[in-house]
């Protein structure tokens, strides 16, 4: 575990940002135009809205693994940068089902949890196909760039109907080179449900990796927003 942990702190010094920031507030006047995907996931700017400091609330889940599946809880607390509309935000995981800790992200403008999922995936493919997680890394953001696709859906939250998008990509599954190490993982979908009309526009983040076994259920890991309360001001 102190290993996963000290890779986890490694892996989010790099960029899953198409411009090179992970604070979810890059300086894009001078950047190209970015894809739909990329532009929805880590360009947007998810948590200006609330001006006081606020708690969203995520389930965490992952079925069809046997031994390893869980049904969990992320807190998520985002705090205002007096003189500046970015968040200060950190994360309490539960220690119970192996979350590796997050350390908190000081300047964020689009939503971290976005980032805490793709990289919390990247670290495990790495760890189930002996590959390095910077080609996994690499590989979603190119997909993200080139092959997401991005479609209108209507989700229903707390029995509120509201237009949201989905995007959805299969980052490894062009690449021939590597299919036999890659085994099922080379067709692993990711599914991105994010409305504008939520805190934190993050509705539901889903990756689903096909069984080995027509008899065997999908691997399906997915993080969803349960509950938003904004927070008095000190």
């Amino acid at each position: 575990m102190l290993v996963k942990r000290l890779t986890l702190s490694l892996v989010l010094t790099a960029s899953m940002t198409p411009s090179g920031g992970l604070t979810a507030s890059p300086e894009v006047a001078d950047e190209p135009e970015f894809s739909r995907a990329n532009t929805l996931l880590f360009l947007d700017d998810h948590l200006t809205g609330p001006e006081h400091s606020a708690r969203y609330v995520y389930s965490t889940s992952r079925t069809g693994s046997q031994d390893s599946d869980f049904d969990d809880r992320i807190i998520m607390t985002a705090h205002p940068v007096p003189g500046s509309d970015v968040k200060r935000v950190a994360f309490d995981l539960s220690a119970e089902n192996g979350q590796t800790p997050v350390p908190p992200v000081e300047r964020a403008r689009g939503n971290p949890m976005i980032m805490v999922f793709l990289q919390s995936d990247v670290l495990d493919l790495a760890e189930a196909t002996g590959g390095h997680w910077r080609y996994f890394q690499k590989h979603m953001k190119l997909a993200l760039e080139h092959d997401a696709r991005v479609e209108p859906v209507i989700i229903d939250f707390q029995g509120k109907r509201m237009e949201a998008y989905q995007i959805t990509v299969q980052p490894y599954a062009n690449d021939q080179d590597r299919r036999n190490e890659l085994g099922r993982y080379r067709h692993k979908t990711y599914e991105f449900v994010l409305s504008d009309e939520l805190p934190g526009e993050i509705f539901e983040l889903r990756s689903i990796t096909p069984a080995e076994e027509e008899s065997e259920p999908p691997i399906i890991r997915q993080v969803s927003l349960q509950a938003f309360e904004e927070l008095p001001a000190k």
